[in-house]
């Protein structure tokens, strides 16, 4: 019964043993393929190590520069509040009034590059536009002899200037002028003159 197994195992081991080596036979064309890839990636494992390695110091100096600017400019803090003291303290500003404004900013004056304008605007009404001519009526000649008032027909556009245009013209100080407009649309000035 022993003798039988072991034949039957031995003619197992015979009947394998071809079968393993005809496995082999297409094996011998790959090692060749699978070296060559194995070695590839060993390669690329090396370039990535170094890389990550440099990386890797890169990160660790930027670290330790930034906790030496961090350390340095705690101590630069320490410093300052060591001599500015503990008993300083900021006190709160108080408000008195409900309206807010804003604060005032900068303008600057006007420098423009050209003038927008070619020419000044010429003074239209001067002294001699103001005043146009002497009212001779009855009624104004009896003004001057009764009120020591000058009875004049000025411009229509001319009202505050009409003082200053006497005083040019005649060199007469006048105390007080009233205008009106005629029905005709001229306008009169009455210029009662100081005593």
């Amino acid at each position: 019964m022993v003798e039988t197994r072991r034949s039957s195992v031995a003619a197992a081991g015979k009947r394998t043993s071809p079968s393993s080596s005809s496995s082999s036979v297409p094996s011998r064309s790959t090692p060749r393929r699978m070296q060559i890839s194995h070695l590839q990636y060993v390669i690329h494992y090396i370039e990535y190590s170094a890389r990550g390695c440099h990386a890797d110091k890169r990160r660790h100096q930027s670290l330790i520069q930034r906790e030496e600017s961090f350390s340095l400019d705690h101590a630069l803090k320490v410093v300052k509040a060591v001599k500015s003291g503990p008993g300083k303290k900021k006190t709160k500003k108080i408000r008195t009034s409900v309206t807010f404004h804003r604060p005032k900013t900068l303008k600057k004056a006007r420098d423009p590059k050209y003038p927008r304008i070619n020419t000044t605007g010429r003074n239209n009404l001067d002294q001699y536009q103001i005043l146009k001519y002497p009212l001779t009526t009855e009624s104004a000649m009896k003004k001057i002899e009764d009120n020591n008032t000058l009875v004049f027909i000025v411009d229509l556009k001319a009202d505050k200037k009409i003082k200053a245009a006497v005083k040019k013209m005649y060199d007469i100080q006048a105390k007080k002028v009233n205008t009106l407009i005629r029905p005709d649309g001229k306008k009169k000035a009455y210029m009662k003159l100081l005593m």
